[in-house]
């Protein structure tokens, strides 16, 4: 595992198909605190960043900001949500904080055929912020226009795991999950 401080390019977050779908978002009064840290887990919609700290096996290891991208299945104008979940360490157990929710819709921008991301999967062209809980710098939107593609940047300062959980609306579509390091 090589540890960086810095990832240009767009890394995903797990190997599979991303989420299985049409599965509600944990709400905060649900999110439990864990003696574990997070866990990836795409079939449920789960996909962590390791982004420092206290944890020496971290994937980008000093990294205060970072960008989302998503890609979905089925078809543009698909929509899909998420939630971002900062994971801090007290004593011995983790504990999670909602740094903001998101809403999205699919363009018609899609990936290209024979490759990691094939012309199955759409990119999002429109990211709505629902929730904004970021400390420190706010969650930001980054679109291109219509049928371009959307991410957002938020600050992940002081967590030392960073949980994306993501679904879509649709029982038929999945959803993927990309990160960078800024």
């Amino acid at each position: 595992m090589t540890t960086t401080s810095r990832v240009l390019e767009w890394v995903e977050l797990g190997t599979g198909t991303g989420t299985d779908n049409d599965t509600a978002l944990t709400t905060p009064a649900n999110k439990a605190a864990s003696a574990s840290a997070p866990a990836l887990n795409e079939t449920t919609g789960i996909f962590v960043i390791k982004s420092g700290g206290a944890d020496s096996s971290a994937l980008v290891d000093g990294a205060v900001m970072y960008a989302l991208t998503f890609a979905s299945t089925d078809a543009a104008n698909e929509t899909y949500g998420a939630r971002i979940w900062g994971w801090r360490k007290i004593g011995t157990t983790y504990w999670p904080h909602l740094l903001g929710e998101l809403s999205m819709t699919a363009g018609a921008l899609t990936g290209v055929a024979s490759t990691t991301v094939s012309n199955s999967w759409f990119f999002p062209d429109a990211i709505v912020i629902d929730d904004d809980n970021t400390r420190g710098a706010s969650i930001e939107v980054h679109t291109s226009g219509t049928d371009g593609t959307a991410h957002v940047t938020f600050d992940a300062t002081g967590f030392q795991w960073v949980e994306v959980e993501a679904s879509c609306e649709t029982v038929a579509a999945f959803v993927r999950v990309f990160y960078s390091a800024l």
